[in-house]
């Protein structure tokens, strides 16, 4: 009898243990639907929440134990919608103790789309102005030496921007333990759209859905580090807005949308 007694309490005991390790830690209430939050490593502060709210044009900045740490304004452009922000660092754009980014934002109502790229500080103060680009990426060319990759309008010239900051951190989300979804282009579209990624030498393959804006996964593709994007036939597609992002290792990357005609 003892012994069933020991063995009943080491049950009871792992049953729960195992129900310990999975807890709600926090509710982030957003303002719409196209919010997203996810989390970047910056070099001096080290890991924090983002949560990005395309519709109030804010990017809000929370430490780990969820108490607000910053909010960036997002500078608006009229005639342009915010189409969300990249390489969220330290030390990279700029080489003071200040957040910087970049912020894409797009014009759909011209043929071909405009696009405009900003690299901003925490202030919302604008570092660099490049407009009729479509943000590409950020790479490096050697050991802390950084370059900004911008494209035109139609795609068929490239850009680059040498960086002034040393900064070992690209800004990645998770600290780069997910991929990235780039820009689509051409974007709206009938037919044909091009989705960009970058698994960012984490991994070799990924997966990339594309969800309707209801949620629900219309298409999923397997990618790897052959290639950096896919063509995507949308001519089936209904009307409307779908979004897209890639799932490295089981982590979502943050989502990007295009247009269907």
């Amino acid at each position: 009898m003892k012994k069933i007694k020991l063995i009943v309490a080491a049950l009871l005991l792992l049953t729960s243990s195992v129900n310990a390790q999975i807890t709600l830690e926090n509710t982030y209430n957003v303002v719409s639907s196209s919010s997203s939050l996810t989390t970047v490593q910056l070099s001096n502060s080290g890991y924090k929440f983002v949560l990005t709210e395309p519709t109030t044009f804010q990017v809000k900045l929370y430490n780990t134990n969820h108490s607000i740490w910053k909010t960036i304004n997002v500078p608006t452009i009229s005639g342009f919608t915010w189409l969300g922000v990249y390489n969220i660092s330290e030390g990279l754009f700029n080489t003071d103790n200040q957040v910087e980014c970049v912020a894409c934002y797009a014009n759909h109502s011209t043929t071909p789309s405009q696009y405009y790229t900003k690299v901003i500080d925490e202030n919302g103060t604008v570092i660099k102005d490049i407009p009729n680009r479509i943000y590409a990426g950020v790479r490096a060319t050697s050991s802390n030496t950084f370059k900004l990759i911008v494209n035109d309008n139609n795609n068929m010239i490239r850009d680059v921007y040498s960086l002034p900051g040393t900064s070992s951190n690209l800004g990645l989300p998770n600290g780069g333990v997910e991929g990235q979804v780039g820009i689509s282009y051409p974007n709206p579209t009938n037919q044909f759209i091009t989705l960009p990624y970058d698994l960012n030498g984490t991994s070799s393959t990924a997966v990339l859905k594309i969800y309707n804006v209801n949620g629900q996964i219309i298409e999923s593709f397997n990618i790897d580090n052959s290639f950096n994007s896919i063509l995507l036939d949308v001519s089936n597609y209904a009307s409307g807005t779908y979004r897209y992002n890639i799932n490295v290792n089981g982590v979502e990357s943050s989502s990007n949308s295009f247009i269907k005609q």
